[in-house]
């Protein structure tokens, strides 16, 4: 659920934030929005009146509130997306003979597959052949997402009742059908399941959108099934001519003329084979060590096999960095940085493990770690075994306790962290009208939360802010006076003031630039009080370190040969 979370590359940091730029990234498609055709306009219906019920005005993708005893018809400004809800309609999802009253919480998030495709439920668009257990993909032809709380309790429709779900049109395909039929995404079983019809409606001046019936919340698509398919196939190797390993990497294919995404099973051999709509225009995608390839096929009639492999480029080694002029120094502001920067906010980032980033659903405490446990997790003020659903524009509290926790986001990491302790965060989010950007803000208290897989802790208050956009993510890290980073066993580093930005930028599918800087990050350190400053922007830049009001060492790197001069004071 792209469009209501932050990207999974912004929630941890899969690289070393050293001195050399981290690679990978890449957005969505940038295949634009198919424009309906003018021959089908003469099948669009007149709209049915409209039910007699109170007009409430939203924000796409953010809360709003409606009163479940007198119903409203929740419609989405600079959208077609409206949801209408009758009366005395909404009762507690966990026990449905309970009906709820007064003002409730509602979000309406339209998606748009034909922007990004991904942005569907985690990239699916996989249903069941009716009668069978045989997969068949989907052709979506725009989705929404509606989400009703009261007090983070989940509700939905009452049984018997139903609500009126407009879904804008988005498609990369020129055709536009009278009617569809709707699914609904099952979360359980990772597919769609159909339920109900929707019948186009609209015009060119104010939009179209398909409207129809639902009896329950959650995730909706206006879809056809992929009738007619052929197969493609392709190989993977490495940059030394091996067959990759089928852990190693992932394919689908992407509809270019209609939208839709079908991802290749594991395999063997480094191969792999994805279905494309017979007839129609694709591109085939490989994912591995966060970078992407793409192959455009143009229209496909017949099975294919693509002539030559994909390659994975991470595993050539880096070419040599020219020798500095002082070595030691070179390595200890890395050190450094990695210390103040990537550990530190791992730490701060630790209470994002209670939830999942995707969905923005609260998890419960069984789900937060691979290995370990957590106790004590609430999410304002309750369990989060209900699994409430994280709203926009709206302040949360979430705490937990973490007892020798890897969390399930980090368990594929190189080095996965394994925290004790506590922690809490106070946090809210936004995001923009087309899903594509959030921004987040966090007070994240850590009391004596340490990461023994690292051998680091660290205690006290640090904001975090993060924006995220279809390019850039960037984190900035605010330590609050007195906050403290511990090395394990060794010395403590006490924050006083400044701010540490970390931002990724996807400049295409294969390359990311990472910039690194700190802003007057203030600290003491063995009794004395320690100044870095300086940006590093994809390997590039200059960092100055001051003791107690001296320069006590410089890095410049914006040459072919860095310079390191000065003593850089470790833990």
């Amino acid at each position: 659920m792209k469009n209501a979370s932050w990207r999974g590359s912004a929630m941890s940091i899969a690289c070393s934030l050293a001195l050399a730029a981290c690679g990978g990234g890449g957005g969505g498609s940038d295949a634009p929005t198919a424009s309906p055709s003018a021959k089908t306009d003469t099948t669009v219906p007149t709209p049915s009146p409209a039910p007699s019920l109170p007009t409430v005005k939203a924000t796409a993708g953010q809360v709003t509130t409606m009163s479940a005893s007198t119903g409203a018809s929740v419609q989405v400004s600079g959208s077609t997306a409206a949801l209408s809800v009758p009366a005395n309609a909404l009762v507690v999802a966990a026990a449905t003979s309970q009906t709820a009253s007064g003002n409730v919480s509602v979000l309406v998030a339209p998606v748009n597959p034909a922007a990004d495709p991904l942005s569907m439920y985690g990239g699916r668009y996989d249903t069941t052949v009716p009668g069978t257990s045989q997969r068949q993909a989907l052709e979506s032809f725009g989705a929404v997402n509606v989400d009703i709380q009261q007090n983070s309790t989940l509700l939905d429709l009452a049984a018997g009742k139903t609500a009126t779900l407009r879904i804008p049109v988005a498609t990369r395909s020129s055709e536009r059908p009278a009617t569809l039929p709707l699914y609904y995404f099952d979360e359980a079983n990772l597919l769609w399941v159909p339920s109900g019809t929707a019948t186009l409606q609209g015009n060119a001046s104010t939009g179209y959108y398909y409207e129809g019936q639902i009896s329950r919340l959650g995730f909706w698509n206006a879809d056809k099934p992929i009738g007619s398919t052929v197969t493609v196939q392709g190989c993977v190797k490495t940059s030394a001519g091996v067959a990759a390993l089928a852990q190693d990497f992932e394919a689908y294919s992407e509809g270019v003329s209609y939208s839709s995404v079908s991802w290749a099973p594991p395999s063997t051999g480094g191969k792999f084979s994805v279905p494309v709509k017979k007839g129609a225009t694709a591109r085939v995608v490989v994912m591995a060590n966060g970078k992407r390839e793409v192959r455009e096929l143009g229209q496909v009639d017949n099975n294919t096999v693509l002539p030559e492999c994909f390659t994975i480029q991470d595993d050539t080694p880096p070419p040599p960095t020219p020798v500095p002029t002082d070595v030691t120094t070179l390595e200890n502001f890395s050190k450094l940085i990695d210390a103040l920067m990537a550990q530190t906010l791992s730490l701060a980032l630790a209470p994002s493990a209670a939830f999942d980033g995707e969905t923005l659903v609260a998890r419960s405490s069984d789900q937060v770690c691979a290995k370990g446990s957590v106790t004590n997790l609430t999410l304002d003020g309750q369990a989060t075994d209900g699994h409430p659903t994280i709203t926009a524009d709206a302040k949360h509290v979430l705490a937990l306790s973490f007892k020798q926790c890897v969390p399930m986001d980090n368990v594929d990491d190189d080095v996965p962290p394994v925290f004790t302790g506590t922690a809490s965060s106070s946090f809210s989010f936004s995001q923009s009208a087309d899903g594509q950007a959030f921004k987040l803000s966090s007070a994240n208290v850590l009391n004596q939360l340490q990461d023994s897989a690292n051998q680091y802790a660290a205690n006290g208050n640090f904001k975090m802010d993060l924006s995220s956009t279809a390019t850039i993510d960037q984190f900035t890290l605010t330590p609050t006076a007195g906050a403290t980073l511990t090395h394990m066993g060794k010395d403590t580093v006490t924050f006083k003031s400044g701010v540490m930005v970390m931002s990724f930028q996807a400049v295409d599918a294969q390359t990311t630039i990472t910039t690194l800087s700190a802003n007057k990050l203030t600290y003491v350190l063995q009794g004395s009080t320690y100044v870095l400053d300086g940006t590093m922007k994809d390997g590039k830049g200059t960092l100055t370190l001051s003791k107690d009001g001296v320069t006590a060492a410089t890095l410049d790197t914006t040459s072919a040969t860095p310079k390191a001069t000065g003593t850089v004071t470790l833990f």
